[in-house]
C-alpha cells in the first residue's frame, strides 16, 4: 500500500475483509500498516541513508515491502529481525519482483546491525531535518509547526503525531449516562475514565474493536473524539431549533446536535458523498434519532435547496487534517505543501453558503481539524472583514470558565483551539458567530 495512492483506511479495511483473518492475525496486519505510514519518515532517512543509489527507482511496491520490513525491524518487539528480513525476501518473490530479494536481504540485515547506531541530521544546525526525519513528518508540516508553535512546543506536536490517540466515546444521553457506561464498560473489563474536558465524554485506556463494546448495538454512545465534542458544543443548539450540519459525515456531530434540539427540532445533514450520509443515517438508527434528515448536495449550494433559514449552522469543513495525523498516518504523505491555501479558497465559499443559510440573529460555527493559518485565523478574518453584519462571539462565554483551558485569544478574536499535545484530543480549530442583519 502506497500511502499517496489510497486511503490507508479504506484500503486496508477492504483487504483484511475479503482475507477473513483471525482478530489477532488482522491486529497484527492493522499494526504494520498504520506502524509503517506513521513511521514512514524516519525509515526512508534510514533506508536511504545505507543504499548509495537510492530507492526511487525501484517499483513502489518493493519500496512498500522494504518499508514494512524495516519497521519490523525498528519498532517491532515480536517479530525477531531475522524473520523481518525473510519475510520481506519472500515477499518480493511474491511480487514476482526476486531480483529485489537479494537487496532486500542487505539492506534490511545491514539496518538490523546498525540499529543501535542510527544517525540523523544534527538538530542545531538542522532543526527542520532532524524534526523531519527522527518524527517522521514531511519537513514542510515540521516548517508549518515551528512557525505555529514555536521549536519546542512544535517537538512536543510532532511527537504526539506518531502515539497511538485513545478511543473516546460521547455517551447518548437519551439512553444512558457516563456513570452507566463506564459501570458497564467495567463490568466487561475494559478499563476506562470521564473525559477531561466534554462531559459526555468516556475514554478508554486502550484500544478496543468498537463493535465488541457493551452498549454498542443499544446506541449508548458514539465514538466521537472529545475535542469533535466540544465543537458541537460550542454550536450551542437549544431545544426545538432548526440546525443546518453541512460536510456532515461520519454523523458524530450530527448526532449530537439532534440530540440537543430534541423531537421538537431538526438537523439537516448535508454531505456531497451519498454513501458518507448513508454512515450518517446508520448511526442515527442505531441511536434512535428521527430528527436527522439528510440530503446529499455540494455545501457551496446549500442556498438553492429551498431549506434555509436555519437557527444555527455547523461547518465542519474540508481541510488538510493537520491536527488528526495521529489517526490519519497516511495523511501525511498524502497532503501537500499547495493544500491549506486551496483548501481555504474552498472553506470560504462554504462559510459564505452557511452565512446565507442562517435566520439573522441566528449563530454559526466553523471548524476545522488542523493548524494552518490560512485554514484558521485567515478564514475567520477574511469572513469578519467582509460581512460587517458578521460578528465573532467569544467560545469562552459559550463553553464556560471551565474550559478556560481549550480556549485561545487569536488575532482574529478567542476561539477554541485544542492540541494533541498540550490537551490529549484532536487538533481542532473552531469559531462562532452570530449573524446580527
Amino acid at each position: 500500500m502506497d500511502a499517496e495512492e489510497a486511503y490507508a483506511d479504506l484500503t486496508l479495511g477492504a483487504a483484511l475483509d475479503r482475507s477473513r483473518m483471525e482478530p489477532r492475525d488482522r491486529a497484527f496486519a492493522t499494526d504494520l500498516v498504520y506502524g509503517t505510514l506513521r513511521w514512514r519518515g524516519r525509515i526512508d532517512h534510514l533506508i536511504e541513508a545505507r543504499v548509495p543509489r537510492g530507492t526511487r527507482k525501484i517499483p513502489p511496491a518493493a519500496r512498500a515491502a522494504l518499508r514494512v520490513g524495516a519497521y519490523q525491524i525498528l519498532f517491532s518487539r515480536s517479530v525477531p529481525p531475522r524473520a523481518a528480513v525473510d519475510e520481506t525476501v519472500r515477499a518480493m518473490q511474491a511480487l514476482d519482483l526476486p531480483h529485489l530479494g537479494g537487496f532486500a536481504n542487505a539492506v534490511l540485515r545491514r539496518l538490523a546491525r546498525e540499529r543501535d547506531e542510527l544517525v540523523y541530521p544534527d538538530p542545531r544546525t538542522d532543526p527542520i531535518g532532524h524534526a523531519a526525519a527522527f518524527h517522521a513528518h514531511p519537513p514542510w508540516i515540521v516548517e508549518r509547526a515551528f512557525e505555529t508553535l514555536g521549536e519546542e512546543d512544535a517537538l512536543g506536536f510532532l511527537e504526539a503525531d506518531n502515539a497511538l490517540p485513545p478511543l473516546a466515546l460521547r455517551v447518548h444521553r437519551g439512553r444512558a449516562t457516563p456513570e452507566d457506561l463506564l459501570a458497564w464498560l467495567s463490568a466487561a473489563g475494559f478499563s476506562a475514565s470521564r473525559g477531561r474536558y466534554a462531559p459526555d465524554a468516556v475514554v478508554l485506556d486502550a484500544r478496543a474493536p468498537v463493535a465488541g463494546l457493551p452498549g454498542f448495538e443499544e446506541g449508548w454512545f458514539v465514538v466521537q473524539d472529545e475535542a469533535s465534542q466540544l465543537v458541537g458544543m460550542l454550536a450551542g443548539a437549544q431545544s426545538g431549533e432548526r440546525v443546518l450540519d453541512l460536510c456532515a459525515a461520519p454523523g458524530g456531530k450530527a448526532s449530537q446536535l439532534a440530540q440537543e434540539v430534541g423531537p421538537a427540532g431538526e438537523v439537516v445533514a448535508v454531505d456531497v458523498h451519498a454513501g458518507r450520509l448513508s454512515i450518517v443515517e446508520s448511526l442515527c438508527a442505531r441511536l434512535g434519532l428521527t430528527n436527522v434528515r439528510t440530503v446529499v448536495a455540494d455545501a457551496r449550494e446549500i442556498a438553492g435547496l429551498g431549506l434555509a433559514p436555519f437557527d444555527r449552522v455547523l461547518v465542519d469543513a474540508p481541510c488538510t487534517g493537520l491536527g488528526v495525523l495521529r489517526r490519519n498516518p497516511d495523511a501525511r504523505w498524502r497532503v501537500k505543501p499547495d493544500a491549506p491555501a486551496r483548501l481555504a479558497r474552498l472553506q470560504r465559499e462554504i462559510l459564505e453558503a452557511a452565512r446565507g443559510a442562517l435566520r439573522p440573529g441566528g449563530t454559526f460555527v466553523y471548524a476545522v481539524c488542523t493548524f494552518t493559518a490560512e485554514e484558521t485565523v485567515g478564514v475567520v478574518s477574511d469572513l469578519l472583514a467582509g460581512h460587517g453584519e458578521v460578528v465573532l462571539e467569544g467560545a469562552g462565554k459559550t463553553l464556560g470558565e471551565g474550559l478556560a483551558e481549550v480556549v485561545s485569544r487569536e488575532p482574529c478574536g478567542e476561539v477554541l483551539r485544542t492540541w494533541p499535545h498540550r490537551h490529549g484530543t484532536d487538533g481542532f480549530f473552531a469559531a462562532r458567530f452570530r449573524r446580527t442583519g
